[in-house]
């Protein structure tokens, strides 16, 4: 009977991917009480410099831990690229997708998504009605959740236009990780994520409509969780960072 979870770090008869040989090998040769220790440091570490989080629907507003594993994800560089090249596609699809939303419409006229669930969602503006935007780009960043499958294979969870919240406990992650095991950690890291703020910051500047673009990371105050996750993306980037007092629309 085949396992209903996809073991990562060894095929199975047990034996450690290629990928994860290195690691296999370190990890075999540091006791229990070694990785319990690393543990803690890094709850201690994340508590002491905010990186906790709340649920939505929780009265009481209790800051919890983002759960961390010592234990990385490595995905190999090969499985990586033909990944890639899909959320890319994906993407752009949804960036198409929203421009016929704003302009003909093509895709509810031939039914294939029902009208009302997007012409009366919340979340639809009106006002974006014909408004042509750079490059036709509407979620400069885009944060697509994906998890593999008892099969092997990835499949999406769900895709996040709104803000790229995850990727500050991402970058907080990877730079905990390589500050516990400076030695070994950064030997692991092909795409390290260092590349993210110059990429970030060209898509920005992509939609800028005539003229210099001046960006930024709003949050909702000092006591919301999401400052710590627009201060570490504003930082990265090179932003400033502030609350935001309000939605606004400038006149064309």
């Amino acid at each position: 009977m085949s396992s209903p979870i996809f073991n990562e770090m060894t095929d199975a008869h047990g034996i450690s991917r290629p990928h994860y040989q290195a690691f296999d090998n370190w990890l075999k040769g540091v006791s229990a009480d070694t990785v319990q220790v690393k543990q803690t440091e890094a709850d201690l570490i994340f508590r002491r410099t905010g990186i906790t989080f709340s649920l939505n629907g929780d009265e009481g507003g209790t800051e919890r831990l983002i759960p961390s594993d010592l234990i990385p994800r490595i995905i190999h560089g090969k499985e990586w690229a033909h990944l890639e090249k899909g959320l890319v596609q994906r993407v752009k699809a949804i960036n198409m997708f929203l421009h016929d939303v704003y302009h003909q419409q093509l895709i509810l006229k031939a039914g294939l998504i029902p009208a009302e669930q997007v012409l009366a969602n919340a979340q639809f503006m009106p006002v974006m009605l014909g408004l042509d935007l750079p490059h036709q780009i509407y979620a400069h960043i885009a944060g697509v959740d994906i998890v593999r499958h008892s099969d092997g294979d990835f499949y999406v969870l769900e895709d996040n236009l709104r803000v790229p919240s995850g990727v500050s406990y991402m970058l907080s992650n990877r730079l905990l990780m390589m500050r516990l095991f400076p030695r070994f950690i950064p030997s692991l890291c092909g795409a390290s994520g260092r590349a993210l703020p110059s990429v970030t910051t060209a898509n920005f500047a992509l939609g800028q409509l005539g003229r210099p673009a001046h960006s930024g990371a709003a949050h909702a105050g000092a006591f919301q969780q999401r400052v710590f996750r627009a201060c570490v993306f504003g930082q990265a980037n090179g932003h400033r960072t502030g609350r935001r007092l309000g939605p606004f629309c400038a006149p064309r």
